[in-house]
């Protein structure tokens, strides 16, 4: 069994969008060459406890993910990371994009984001 198999990266929109258990996600899998996840915490252990966040980086060679042509790649857009055998493992929101054009139609993509704790600390209240 390939990798590609079992594992996907679905992107949505927007952070909203991710919540509507209809709407399935453009796979963005194709061309990943690279994903690095880090988790901020596995279990909330009360209210004095410190919440790191979580934050995923995706280095890519797909050019459909350069956000000159996807419009749904931006600021906020909604990231789940999906394993066939048992189910969703993580989800981000994109915080940052980053193309490197080596040749025509052959970028080097990076997408950085964050998890939901890391966007909550983005929000003044």
């Amino acid at each position: 069994m390939l990798l590609v198999d079992i594992f996907k990266v679905f992107l949505y929109p927007d952070s909203k969008s991710i919540l509507n258990s209809e709407d399935e996600g453009e796979d963005i899998t194709s061309g990943i060459l690279n994903v690095d996840i880090q988790y901020g915490t596995n279990a909330y252990q009360g209210p004095q406890e410190q919440i790191d966040s979580g934050q995923f980086t995706i280095v890519t060679r797909n050019p459909n993910l350069d956000p000159k042509i996807n419009p749904n790649l931006k600021y906020n857009s909604a990231i789940k990371f999906f394993d066939e055998r048992s189910g969703e493992f993580f989800r981000g929101y994109v915080t940052d994009v980053q193309v490197e054009y080596q040749r025509k139609d052959n970028p080097i993509i990076t997408i950085i984001g964050t998890d939901i704790f890391g966007m909550m600390q983005s929000y003044l209240i």
